[in-house]
């Protein structure tokens, strides 16, 4: 849960550089107090302050929306925020520390993921949708639960914790809608496209770039397109500039390896449905036969670590000491 405020930036000793944003940066944070570490954002107040008016207005709206968000959220797959303090440079958010990496790493090194890994953490990341679209968040007494959106599901903002646990990161282009079935109000007059654009457009799904409209099953294909990366090794969609990959997301279907996983093809396909009205619900989810071994409502409590080094041949010395 949030802090109450007792942290105060002087208590901190920064270490280990972990990313870089357009106007921030993400550091490990050692609390002298206690020992403990945690993911630090240090987001640029000069590099807003200097950008141009309407840059200005977007980039603080990113930085706003992220804290806004994940105060809300209480869920073992959603990292947790802490706190938010100012420095006299930057506005810095105390997150919980993911320790075992992106999950984009894990790809680039093992070239596959394997099929129980993907199984169990693809489940942990629906669940975290889930929570998100239609679970209780935490919000003022006799208030309404929202649905958040995230728009933004990619393999770079899904870290690994050193139990192989996933959490959701970067909450910056999500939005909040009253249900399932709404539409977000900022997507009315186009500045919600605008945002999601901020993101990567491997994972973006069609109906944002045919009918400016992004709305729960559009996460569902971003899960999809990570699920595929994992399996397959390579992205969904492809092409060498940006107009045909919108084209090829559009008009053509991923190519699928006759060694994939059956059950697994079949989830992909269902979720990389052009339209969102075809593509497979929460229930249908939770019901596929790909997740026939998966409890949800116990996921946080499976040992998953042995589906990712039980070959020797997914062991290199970096995950072998985790």
């Amino acid at each position: 849960m949030a802090n109450s405020g007792k942290m105060d930036p002087q208590d901190f000793e920064y270490e280990r550089h972990l990313g870089t944003g357009a106007f921030s940066k993400v550091v490990t944070g050692l609390y002298k107090p206690t020992g403990k570490r945690f993911a630090m954002k240090l987001i640029s107040m000069t590099s807003i302050l200097n950008a141009p008016p309407e840059e200005r207005t977007r980039m603080a709206e990113v930085a706003k929306r992220e804290s806004r968000m994940l105060v809300m959220c209480d869920h073992p797959n959603i990292v947790r925020f802490f706190q938010s303090m100012r420095t006299s440079e930057d506005l810095v958010y105390v997150t919980e520390l993911c320790d075992g990496g992106e999950l984009l790493d894990y790809i680039r090194d093992l070239g596959k993921i394997p099929l129980e890994a993907t199984r169990f953490a693809i489940a942990e990341l629906f669940s975290a949708l889930f929570y998100l679209h239609s679970g209780k968040k935490r919000v003022p007494a006799g208030s309404k639960s929202p649905t958040i959106i995230h728009r933004d599901i990619k393999p770079e903002n899904i870290m690994l914790m050193k139990d192989f646990h996933l959490k959701l990161i970067d909450f910056g282009t999500a939005v909040v809608t009253d249900s399932v079935h709404d539409k977000p109000a900022d997507e009315e007059s186009g500045q919600g496209r605008a945002q999601t654009f901020c993101g990567t457009t491997y994972y973006m799904s069609p109906e944002l770039f045919r009918d400016n409209y992004t709305c729960c099953a559009s996460d569902y294909w971003g899960c999809g397109c990570v699920m595929y990366h994992m399996l397959v090794g390579k992205r969904p969609f492809e092409a060498s500039t940006q107009y045909n990959l919108i084209k090829v997301i559009l008009e053509q279907e991923p190519e699928y390896p006759p060694d994939l996983d059956q059950n697994a093809k079949d989830l992909i396909v269902r979720l990389l449905a052009k339209s969102p009205d075809e593509r497979i619900s929460m229930d249908d989810i939770k019901r596929h036969p790909f997740f026939s071994v998966v409890n949800f409502d116990t996921l946080s409590q499976t040992n998953v670590s042995n589906f990712w080094i039980k070959e020797d041949e997914w062991v290199d010395g970096r995950y072998a000491s985790l």
